[in-house]
């Protein structure tokens, strides 16, 4: 669930394209904009293997298909048009403040943020998350590990937090500007975000759940993705492009002593297919097939979800799923 959310987070905090063309066709005095969003996430069971060789490269073989993840989102936009003059390179700029919360089967997520756009080609935003979760079946929202038992439990809901404090920046382009034609719509976007992520009940490199993901730890992170697509002209097809997703802590030592063992500088990695079909003027429909990878162990697979005490070993990739998004604007 961790890249997913990642792609949650960087569609509803600082969108891509999309976003910067909307605000292009809205009125020159502020406004507002509110924009929902249902998600299902279908992801395969994989079953993780020893990597006992050592620095190997593997793929996790896939068993079976979990139960689908729904996601719902609800965001309000407070848009102020700012004036640069007439210069074509700052037509656009605004200045974007976003709220609202994201509701999973086992979750209650909220962000607040500010986004400024000083030219179409680039942006730059801050902003906090806050949320909290329960329990459903064997699935935590927010929980704890427990060293003596090597699993992790659930924290009381609305009086545990998981929070973010998050730096983004944003670069796109559209080469159709370069060479106006209906054809030239080649589309580069890369962004890069620096947060600090913290469960409030957790010490200083005392391993943390979220949202069924396991072996968290509070500290600083970098995450970010680069996106390569094309506009088909004449079609409802908006985007259809392949991403690369990255995510890792600034320093291992946020591990403490788990740091050596289980690699705690380790980047995870995720290729992704993506598309944007348009429905109408307010709605569009997202489709995402992805590739991520995560530490591979040489210990054997073991009954609990921790990992955290095992000794990293190279590289497992595995088929993280399809997300299909529906995206509403008021």
């Amino acid at each position: 669930m961790k890249k997913f959310l990642l792609i949650v987070l960087i569609l509803f905090f600082l969108n891509p394209v999309f976003a910067q063309e909307s605000s292009e066709q809205n009125d020159s005095e502020p406004h507002w904009t509110f924009t929902s969003a249902v998600s299902i996430q279908l992801s395969p069971i994989f079953e993780a293997k020893q990597n006992a060789e050592g620095n190997k490269n593997q793929f996790a073989p896939i068993t079976g298909i979990n139960v689908p993840v729904p996601y719902a989102q609800f965001n309000a936009q407070y848009i102020v048009p700012l004036d640069f003059g007439d210069n074509l390179v700052f037509q656009g700029a605004n200045l974007l403040f976003v709220a609202g919360p994201t509701i999973t089967p086992v979750s209650l997520d909220t962000q607040l943020g500010v986004i400024f756009t000083p030219t179409p080609i680039l942006n730059f935003g801050l902003a906090v998350t806050v949320g909290t979760g329960w329990t459903i079946g064997e699935s935590h929202g927010i929980g704890i590990y427990k060293p003596l038992t090597n699993e992790y439990v659930q924290n009381t809901p609305f009086a545990t937090w998981k929070y973010d404090f998050i730096f983004q920046t944003q670069f796109q382009f559209d080469f159709g500007f370069l060479i106006p034609s209906k054809w030239t719509h080649i589309i580069l976007s890369a962004t890069e975000q620096i947060y600090y992520e913290a469960h409030s009940g957790a010490g200083k490199a005392e391993p943390w759940e979220w949202m069924g993901s396991p072996d968290y730890v509070n500290g600083v992170l970098q995450a970010g993705n680069v996106l390569l697509g094309y506009t088909i002209p004449d079609t409802s097809l908006r985007l259809i492009g392949i991403g690369l997703t990255w995510q890792s802590h600034l320093s291992g030592s946020d591990y403490g002593i788990y740091e050596a063992n289980y690699n705690g500088s380790f980047t995870t990695l995720a290729l992704a297919l993506q598309s944007v079909i348009s429905l109408s003027e307010k709605d569009l429909l997202s489709f995402g097939l992805s590739l991520s990878s995560r530490r591979a162990f040489l210990e054997a697979p073991g009954t609990s979800p921790a990992c955290i005490t095992k000794t990293a070993s190279g590289r497992e990739w595995c088929f993280s799923g399809l997300s299909v998004q529906w995206i509403h604007t008021f």
